[in-house]
C-alpha cells in the first residue's frame, strides 16, 4: 500500500495498473512484444543484452540503517555481502578508449576476479544506462586481454591488437562494498555503498563515498522502471538520507583528476522541440555539476549557474504551455 499510494500521489499508479493488467491478459504476439521493444527483462544486465542500467548518488558521511530503511519501504530485502574490492583501470597514454566512451577494468574481490568494459550510454536524472560486458578472469592476469571481449564491443575501425600492445595502468581504486538485493514491484535491485578511494599515479588521491542502485532485472516496461527509481528517490528525500547526485562514474572522476585540467564543457545547440531543450540542459547541468564536485573550480560553478538559470526560464516557459517536461 506504500508505494501504491507513494505512485497515486504522482499520478503515475495508475498508468502501472493499467500494464499489470494487460500483463494478465492473453493477447496475440506483436511487434511490441519482441525482445527489441525496450522492456527490460530478466537478465539482460549481466547477459544477454550485457546492459547496465543504476541509479547513483554521492553519499555525505555513512548512511544509517539502509537495508532497514528499504525494508520499511514494502520490499524484500535479502543476500547482504560485504566485500573488500580493489579496480584497476586501463587505457593507452593518449586515451584512445576513454576518446571512444569506454572505460576498461580488472576487478578482484574475495571470490571475483573479472575484466570489464563499459560502452558510453545515456545519463539524466542521476541515472547511468550503458552497455557492460564482464568476462571472468585468472586472478593472476594483469592486463586486461581484449580478444576476450566480443567484437560488437568495438567500433569496426578500431585495431584491438594495436590497442592492446598499448594498454597501461591510468589509476586503482580500492573501496568496500556493503551490498545487498532489494525487490518490489517486479524489480530485482542491487544496493550497493561503496566506500574508499581513487589512487593516481602521481601519487594523489580522491575519496569515493557512493550509493548504487542497479537494475538486475525486471518484468516491468522500462518507463515503469524509471517511476520506481522516482519513488525511491522519493523515499529517500522524505526519510532526511544524506545523498547528492553524482553524474560521474568511477572511472570518469578518475579520467578528470588525471588529466589535471579543466574539462572542455559542450553546450548543445538550441532545439527548436523546447522539451529536447530542456533534457539537453539537464545533461549540461549535471556534467558541469559533476565537475564542481571534483575541482571546485569557480569558472565551472558560474557556468553551473547560468545553465540553471536558462533551465529554470524553460521550465517555466513550458509550464505557461501547459506541456510536461518529461514522461
Amino acid at each position: 500500500m506504500f508505494w501504491q499510494s507513494l505512485l497515486v500521489k504522482q499520478g503515475h499508479f495508475g498508468g502501472y495498473m493499467k500494464e499489470m493488467n494487460q500483463k494478465d491478459q492473453p493477447s496475440s504476439e506483436s511487434a511490441d512484444d519482441s525482445p527489441e521493444s525496450g522492456d527490460l527483462k530478466h537478465g539482460d544486465f549481466s547477459g544477454g543484452k550485457n546492459r547496465e542500467i543504476e541509479i547513483k548518488f554521492g553519499v555525505l558521511g555513512r548512511p544509517e540503517n539502509l537495508m532497514e530503511l528499504f525494508e520499511s519501504a514494502g520490499g524484500k530485502v535479502s543476500a547482504p555481502q560485504v566485500d573488500d574490492l580493489e579496480n584497476v583501470y586501463f587505457d593507452t597514454p593518449d586515451q584512445e578508449l576513454f576518446k571512444i566512451g569506454a572505460g576498461l577494468r580488472i576487478r578482484h574481490g574475495k571470490e571475483l576476479s573479472e575484466q570489464t568494459m563499459k560502452l558510453r550510454g545515456r545519463n539524466l536524472g542521476g541515472i547511468h544506462s550503458r552497455r557492460e560486458f564482464n568476462i571472468p578472469v585468472p586472478r593472476k592476469l594483469k592486463v586486461p586481454e581484449l580478444g576476450r571481449f566480443p567484437k560488437e564491443v568495438f567500433p569496426d575501425d578500431f585495431n584491438t591488437e594495436e590497442v592492446q600492445g598499448k594498454l597501461q595502468k591510468a589509476c586503482t581504486i580500492k573501496f568496500r562494498r556493503e551490498s545487498f538485493d532489494f525487490e518490489i514491484m517486479d524489480c530485482l535491485f542491487e544496493v550497493a555503498y561503496d566506500h574508499g578511494s581513487i589512487e593516481l599515479a602521481n601519487g594523489g588521491a580522491y575519496p569515493i563515498n557512493e550509493l548504487e542502485i542497479e537494475l538486475k532485472g525486471s518484468d516491468l516496461p522500462e518507463a515503469s522502471v524509471m517511476l520506481v527509481y522516482n519513488a525511491l528517490v522519493t523515499i529517500f528525500a522524505e526519510q532526511g538520507v544524506p545523498l547528492v547526485l553524482e553524474p560521474f562514474s568511477k572511472m570518469h572522476r578518475a579520467t578528470v583528476l588525471i588529466k589535471g585540467e579543466r574539462n572542455n564543457v559542450r553546450f548543445s545547440n538550441q532545439s527548436t522541440d523546447l522539451g529536447a531543450y530542456i533534457r539537453s540542459l539537464v545533461g549540461t547541468f549535471e556534467n558541469l555539476y559533476g565537475l564542481f564536485l571534483l575541482k571546485h573550480d569557480p569558472l565551472v560553478f558560474s557556468y553551473q549557474n547560468a545553465t540553471l538559470r536558462t533551465l529554470c526560464r524553460a521550465l517555466k516557459t513550458l509550464l505557461k504551455q501547459g506541456r510536461a517536461a518529461f514522461y
